[in-house]
C-alpha cells in the first residue's frame, strides 16, 4: 500500500515537472545560454576564433622525432574529448 502511495506521488510530481515547470522554461533557457556563451565570448575576446588557426597547425603538424611510444597531437585530442563526451 505505502509503495503504490509513493509510486502515484513520484509520477504526479514528475508529471508536473515534465509538464510545467519544463515546457515553459524551453525559451528561457535556450535564451539564457546565448546570452552566457555570447557574454563569456566577448570575456575571452572571441578566443576559439582567434585560436583557431593554431589549432589547425598544431593538429597536422608531423610526427619529427617521435618515437613510436608518443602519441600524435591528434590523438591526444580525441583521448580529450572522450575523456570529456564519455559513451552518451
Amino acid at each position: 500500500m505505502n509503495l503504490d502511495i509513493m509510486l502515484d506521488f513520484a509520477n504526479k510530481a514528475s508529471d508536473i515537472i515534465a509538464n510545467k515547470i519544463v515546457s515553459n522554461t524551453d525559451i528561457i533557457m535556450v535564451v539564457l545560454l546565448i546570452v552566457c556563451g555570447l557574454y563569456y565570448s566577448f570575456l575571452t575576446r572571441f578566443v576559439q576564433f582567434r585560436m583557431l588557426s593554431s589549432v589547425f597547425k598544431i593538429l597536422t603538424e608531423k610526427n619529427e622525432g617521435h618515437t613510436k611510444e608518443h602519441i600524435s597531437p591528434f590523438q591526444a585530442l580525441m583521448i580529450s574529448t572522450a575523456s570529456r563526451v564519455g559513451i552518451g
